[in-house]
């Protein structure tokens, strides 16, 4: 595999503010043959081959990026340190600078999330070398008719406490494990986000796609078992959210999500879709057998072999994900195991007090991923 066009020692471009972020989005440019820089990259997320029989390739559809693959410049120290020579940088993003007008734009199309360009404590930690935009008008009709989607997930800490018993109306009942409640794993389902641009597909097999959580009360009201005080919108992050027309400021659903998996996989689903989920984000719930029927929650961001997740431009080869804890690997969803991802031998990122290399083979070889 081609190593990725990113030089340790020079920056493109920084991400030091939502405005670098959003300007970056609306700069990025359309893949078309094997020297754009992005060509690389896309080999090493999606596969050599993958990245090269789909040209050409629109990155303004994409929503997640992996910033150690790219000539970027994420810490923000005072000044700009080994800049690329203008022949290096090009091809990376469209020249110009976007208007006022196309930043306001992208702002009332794109959330972004906010970790990326704060300057970290745990520099190594994997969520904070990515980059993700959230779509305000989630592709609903898209998802009715998808047979997989691309996802990213991130560890659940543990125990759903409001599933043990005692939570629910009848004080008897629970769901997962009487004294803890659910996890994933554990009759809680697995969780993941759509997200374009991870690498990693996960197959819906028979799917519901409900709306939102006050939707599924009326496709679930079993639901109703485990209550929850009525929560405003924006407390969750829906109500910025324009074309939700199902949910007012004052109140949005009046359950704890104790039962999606059970109840979607008693009905014969193998996912629930909820492109309107909570957070601000769509939401998928795998019922595979593995999210279902452990003992313990779901230790890392890996999920059972038996979700049945793949990798390659169309989600043609298996992902394997990798469980090491090196970089906070083992927080997120990844493919680092399989033969498209994770086989680059790198030691990109900046060598520094905050950030240092290291000559062990089991970090550089995850390293070009986070």
């Amino acid at each position: 595999m081609a190593a990725p066009a990113r030089s340790s020692n020079c920056t493109c471009f920084r991400f030091c503010n939502e405005t670098d972020v959003r300007s970056f989005h609306l700069r990025l440019p359309r893949v078309t043959s094997r020297p754009s820089p992005w060509h690389d990259y896309l080999a090493t997320v999606y596969g050599a081959r993958a990245a090269h029989e789909a040209l050409p390739i629109d990155l303004s559809s994409f929503e997640f990026f992996y910033l150690r693959l790219m000539p970027v410049e994420w810490r923000c120290r005072s000044q700009w340190r080994h800049i690329c020579s203008p022949e290096a940088c090009a091809g990376w993003l469209r020249p110009g600078e976007p208007s006022a007008a196309q930043l306001e734009e992208h702002a009332q199309s794109w959330d972004v999330m906010p970790y990326q360009w704060h300057r970290s404590r745990l520099p190594r930690l994997l969520l904070n070398h990515t980059l993700r935009f959230l779509p305000r008008h989630p592709p609903e009709v898209a998802y009715r008719t998808a047979t997989q989607l691309e996802v990213i997930r991130r560890a659940f800490d543990g125990w759903n406490r409001e599933c043990a018993v005692g939570k629910g109306r009848d004080p008897n009942d629970w769901v997962g494990d009487r004294s803890n409640g659910a996890g994933e794993g554990v009759r809680y389902g697995c969780w993941f986000s759509p997200c374009v641009g991870t690498g990693i597909f996960l197959p819906l097999g028979r799917s519901l796609v409900v709306r939102d959580r006050v939707h599924v009360e009326q496709a679930f009201p079993e639901v109703l078992r485990f209550p929850r005080a009525p929560t405003p919108a924006v407390a969750l992050g829906l109500g910025r959210l324009s074309n939700i027309t199902s949910i007012s400021n004052a109140s949005v659903f009046n359950h704890q999500d104790c039962m999606y998996a059970t109840l979607a996989r008693e009905r014969g689903f193998d996912s629930l879709v909820m492109p309107f989920g909570a957070w601000g984000t769509s939401e998928v719930v795998a019922t595979a057998p593995g999210c279902m029927e452990r003992s313990t929650p779901l230790p890392t961001g890996c999920v059972p072999p038996d979700v049945g997740l793949r990798t390659g431009w169309r989600g043609e080869r298996p992902c394997r994900c990798t469980q090491m804890s090196t970089e906070g690997l083992d927080r997120i969803l990844n493919c680092a195991g399989s033969n498209g991802m994770g086989q680059l031998i790198s030691s990109h990122g900046h060598k520094d007090k905050d950030q240092r290399s290291t000559s062990k083979v089991s970090r550089s070889r995850i390293a070009a991923l986070i």
